[in-house]
């Protein structure tokens, strides 16, 4: 692994790389297993199944993301993918309620 990927490893995960977590999750949850890369593409909002590819790999190096490689339907969350998933949509419900409150005040 270059030094670029090995520190892009260790940084917190995008709200893209979020989304995609999120998706596998719900897909996995609702269906039983993970959607594959074409059908994460519309959801996404984007045209290109290398940058979906990309995004998911990006997942797999900071270890929030696991899955056989060929195979279709087996992506999964690790624990410590799902610890993100619950911890960034805390953050997301807290960071609604401060801005709602700033919005109350600045109203006033």
């Amino acid at each position: 692994m270059n030094r670029h990927r090995r520190r892009c490893a260790d940084l917190p995960p995008t709200e893209r790389q979020l989304q995609v977590l999120r998706l596998i999750e719900e897909g996995r949850a609702r269906q039983g297993y993970s959607p594959t890369v074409r059908e994460l593409l519309a959801p996404l909002g984007v045209s290109s199944t290398q940058a979906v590819q990309c995004l998911v790999e990006a997942l797999r190096r900071k270890g929030l993301l696991v899955g056989e490689r060929g195979s279709v339907r087996t992506l999964r969350g690790t624990e410590a993918g799902r610890q993100c998933l619950a911890a960034a949509t805390h953050l997301k419900g807290a960071h609604r309620q401060k801005v709602r409150a700033l919005e109350v005040e600045v109203l006033r």
